[in-house]
């Protein structure tokens, strides 16, 4: 008589049916919070009711930092706009800064090949 099999699902199978990632999965069983054991060809299997009982108990769905919202919508578009025109002028000023060194960098390469054989030979 054979013993029936739980079904048991692969790391990868366990994160999409959990909502996690399968670093997630990973963590949980190397800390010994999710049941899992390796079958013969060296694969991790999940339990079902293993994970079952581990979901719930797994992280949370919200973002570790959550961005702070203002209380009136305008502020924020203000706010944003804002940022984008103080990145585009800090850009525009890195793009003249680059355009006057290469200026002067063939303002130089131009003086040095004007100059006669002789100003090139003495210096």
């Amino acid at each position: 008589m054979e013993t029936p099999t739980l079904p048991t699902l692969s790391p990868n199978e366990a994160a999409k049916q959990s909502g996690v990632s399968r670093r997630s999965i990973m963590r949980a069983i190397e800390a010994g919070e999710l049941g899992a054991h390796r079958n013969n060809r060296n694969q991790w299997q999940i339990e079902a009711a293993s994970l079952a009982q581990w979901a719930p108990t797994g992280p949370a769905q919200m973002p570790a930092h959550p961005a702070p919202t203002p209380d009136h919508p305008a502020e924020a578009e203000t706010i944003n706009t804002d940022l984008l025109i103080n990145s585009l002028r800090e850009l525009v000023e890195a793009e003249r800064r680059r355009a006057d060194a290469a200026e002067s960098d063939r303002d130089a390469w131009r003086e040095m090949a004007q100059r006669s054989w002789w100003k090139k030979l003495v210096g």
